[in-house]
């Protein structure tokens, strides 16, 4: 099995705020030619 990391930090301009993540987790996907498999997106360090 093989495995494939990206890390990706967003600056939001409210303190609570939705962000948009389907694109940047499909060109993530594209960039590393997974062709099949699972995404796991956690967010970390959030309160």
């Amino acid at each position: 099995m093989r495995s494939h990391t990206v890390y990706k930090t967003f600056d939001t301009d409210e303190r609570r705020q939705f962000v948009r993540l389907t694109d940047d987790v499909q060109q993530a996907v594209d960039e590393a030619g997974i062709a099949e498999g699972m995404a796991l997106v956690s967010a970390m360090h959030i309160t």
